[in-house]
Parts: structure tokens; C-alpha cells; sequence
């Protein structure tokens, strides 16, 4: 394993899982969001497995991803049954991919957290098994 990379990588670890946070909180009313924090957040796991190794990775990490993408859609049907019992608009969640919901703001922030451990769970699963060769 390359020294420098692993000395650089460590430290910038907790560095980009703040930055993740930030983007993710402050995207409801700027670009940025679930999707966004959740790739950063994969880059920075990603640069660990890259400098320390698989097994340094898999000895921090579940190996198990299902109840995490559970958990992210869990949040998500959270939000939109949230949106649902506020507004009583079932047809809004049906053609939400083609026109907007007026979601809340804790609405929206749930949905955005759901995405961002949906993401997180598939790209982490997604580089588990890249590197199990």
C-alpha cells in the first residue's frame, strides 16, 4: 500500500464525510442533496478501500447492505406517507416523477436522507464486490 496515499486518505476520511453532511443538509434550497452526498460519501469509502486494502475495509465495514437500502427506502415511504397524511394527495406521489410534490421541508430533508443511504448502501456493495478479486 502506498504510504502516502494511505497518510492522506485517513485524515481526509472525516474531512469528506463533513463535506458530505454539509451538501446534504443544505440541499433543499441549493443544488445538492441525497444523491450527491451519498456519491461523495462512496468516494471517500472508495479511496479508503484504494490505500489501505480490502481487508483493512472489511474489517470497518458490515458486510451485509440489504437492511441498509432497506433503511433508505424505509425513510423515503416515511416522507412521501408524511406528504400523503398532510395533504391527502395520493395521485402526487403516483406522478411525482412527472411533476413535482409540494413537499415540507422535514419532508423533503427524510426523502433526501432516504436516497443518500439508498446510495450509499448500492455504491459501497457496488466496490465490495469490484474488490473481491
Amino acid at each position: 500500500h502506498p504510504l502516502v496515499l494511505v497518510t492522506i486518505s485517513r485524515p481526509l476520511l472525516p474531512l469528506a464525510l463533513l463535506v458530505s453532511v454539509y451538501i446534504f443538509l443544505r440541499g433543499h434550497n441549493l443544488p445538492g442533496g441525497g444523491f450527491i452526498a451519498g456519491l461523495v460519501t462512496s468516494v471517500a469509502l472508495l479511496l479508503q478501500y484504494v490505500a489501505s486494502g480490502v481487508g483493512w475495509m472489511h474489517h470497518r465495514m458490515p458486510g451485509d447492505y440489504h437492511p441498509v437500502v432497506a433503511l433508505g427506502l424505509l425513510l423515503v415511504l416515511v416522507a412521501y406517507g408524511q406528504y400523503i397524511r398532510r395533504t391527502g394527495d395520493w395521485g402526487g406521489v403516483l406522478r411525482f416523477w412527472r411533476r413535482g410534490m409540494a413537499l415540507s421541508v422535514t419532508e423533503f430533508k427524510i426523502q433526501r436522507a432516504g436516497l443518500l443511504v439508498m446510495i450509499l448502501a448500492v455504491v459501497l456493495r457496488f466496490v465490495s464486490v469490484l474488490f473481491q478479486w
